[in-house]
């Protein structure tokens, strides 16, 4: 249900400490170089609207932040389709996947989408 604050009462705005911004940026740079190139988006955009609301010497950390991304290659993801698998995560669908399986016979399977990970 939620709750109405009064006319002239405002929430503090979010903040986040030095240690907290610099796990935001690190997260955000490795999801930027290994992930799809959606979520590699959406991960520049979040960076992009923390640092528009953060105070002038916090959002100079943003950019100078030592903690980087190391030499890597993007992980592949063969034919699937990533941005359509978390939309059935989101919205908890069934998805088709197919396979090979050790013998390299193609099948396929109906399952939930519950999660995704990366190895």
């Amino acid at each position: 249900m939620g709750y109405v604050l009064r006319p002239g009462f405002m929430l503090p705005p979010l903040m986040f400490s030095e240690e907290e911004i610099e796990a935001l940026v690190l997260g955000a740079r490795w999801v930027a170089a290994r992930g799809d190139e959606r979520l590699g988006t959406a991960a520049r955009n979040a960076v992009s609207k923390i640092a528009a609301v953060l105070p002038s010497d916090l959002r100079g950390m943003l950019d100078a932040s030592a903690l980087l991304v190391g030499p890597g290659k993007a992980i592949p993801t063969g034919a699937a389709d990533l941005p359509a698998l978390r939309l059935a995560i989101r919205t908890e669908r069934k998805v088709t996947i197919h396979y090979r399986d050790l013998n390299r016979d193609r099948n396929q399977t109906d399952c939930l989408a519950i999660c995704a990970g990366v190895l």
